[in-house]
């Protein structure tokens, strides 16, 4: 979802508060002061709304000749799903094709332009009046929440265009695709770095997107990656090699430091935009074998899975201020209900098993993934890693 669209849902979720009474009735002046949900970025301060400073995040998208001409929408899409205070370098090669070392927008703030609710409550009449203050003090507390939003997004959508833009328009010369990764990985270190010497702190909020390595026959060696790429996300996508290339590549950006490393087939290379967000959002993720939780072709939650959810139900339970999507996959073997459904079902049972132990309903979401995204050949070797649930933990709150 982009973030102009996300943040149209939540103001149409906010607005709807200002046509519900406050808890208590009349008299009760709780409702008056916070008004929720807030949207991503915004808090109250007093007699006012505004924004939020958001963890600085660092992404590098690496383009080639071949898919900045064929999928330069893949480049568009994650500068789409961008948030605020995110720093973007998009590369082809040696060549820069946009640069942003410089956050997405100034802070804002809207002060509340009706006073708080003085008159007392108790006869008809000051009941009337005390329910009037309350509505017009709501109203003006939505219309402040909802400007800082729309100044936000507004913002947001300024400093994407011209990224836009540049990518739609840019062209790359010929490059030596022996070359291309390491030239990509040269470039991250330098971006990465010039954001540490301008006092940004991004911890492993850092990820480097490389749209393509067609034509490349070596494997990373570990001594490519520099100390400003210890802790990075880095996603490839579309991956055109085998099995096990793919595992010897992951296997050596692991060695070389990378916080994760996800190859992505061409058929998953849509998950490119989440796994991005991820990495930069310090999600935390649940990779856990289907077969530990359930019996063949079954999505009932067997004891042993119970156990094997255990550490992310205790995670959780200790971080309340989190999202939770339970990811549902499975191999391409036939079964009676179909493995899109097998898939939701399972997912769906990791969820339920979470609000069973606690952990709140709204928080959760489950969804069927079937058996459209492998990690794996299709084979015996293959199908008990691609039958699997995930389940990622997204950070939330004003730091995000």
């Amino acid at each position: 979802m982009s973030s102009r669209r996300r943040v149209a849902c939540l103001l149409l979720l906010a607005a709807t508060v200002v046509a519900c009474d406050p808890p208590g009735g009349a008299g009760s002046s709780s409702s008056t002061t916070t008004i929720s949900p807030l949207p991503p970025g915004v808090t109250k301060d007093g007699h006012s709304y505004r924004s939020v400073p958001e963890q600085p995040t660092g992404l590098l998208i690496a383009l080639n000749p071949k898919s900045i001409v064929e999928s330069p929408h893949r480049a568009v899409e994650l500068l789409q799903t961008s948030r605020r205070n995110e720093h973007v370098d998009v590369v082809c090669g040696q060549q820069t094709v946009f640069s942003s070392v410089t956050p997405t927008g100034d802070d804002i703030t809207e002060l509340i332009t009706a006073p708080e609710p003085t008159h007392p409550s108790g006869t008809q009449v000051q009941d009337a009046e005390r329910k009037r203050e309350e509505t017009d003090y709501r109203n003006a507390s939505v219309k402040a929440m909802n400007k800082v939003a729309s100044r936000q997004s507004d913002q947001l959508t300024a400093w994407q265009k011209p990224a836009q833009d540049a990518i739609e328009h840019a062209t790359c010369t010929s490059t030596d695709p022996t070359r291309t990764f390491a030239d990509d990985l040269g470039q991250a270190e330098g971006f990465f770095s010039s954001l540490a010497q301008a006092h940004l702190n991004l911890g492993a909020h850092k990820a480097v997107a490389v749209l393509g390595v067609d034509g490349m026959p070596m494997t990373p060696s570990p001594g490519l990656f520099g100390k400003h790429l210890q802790g990075t996300t880095v996603v490839i996508g579309p991956f055109p090699g085998t099995w096990p290339e793919q595992a010897g590549w992951q296997a050596a950006l692991v060695q070389g430091g990378v916080g994760r490393a996800v190859l992505l087939t061409p058929g998953a290379v849509s998950e490119l935009p989440r796994i991005v967000t991820e990495g930069l959002r310090d999600a935390k993720v649940f990779n856990i074998s289907a077969d530990t939780l359930f019996a063949l072709a079954s999505s009932k939650l067997e004891e042993t899975g119970k156990a094997a959810l255990k550490p992310l139900l205790d995670y959780v339970l200790a971080h309340p201020d989190v999202e939770i999507v339970s990811n549902g996959y499975t191999d391409s073997l036939p079964v009676p209900m179909g493995n899109d459904q097998l898939s939701q079902n399972r997912a769906g049972e990791v969820r339920q098993y979470l609000i069973d132990n606690g952990v709140p309903a709204d928080r959760i979401q489950a969804v069927g993934h079937g058996d459209h995204d492998p990690v794996a050949p299709d084979g015996p070797g293959g199908q008990p890693l691609n039958r699997r649930v995930v389940v990622v933990v997204n950070p939330i709150g004003p730091a995000n």
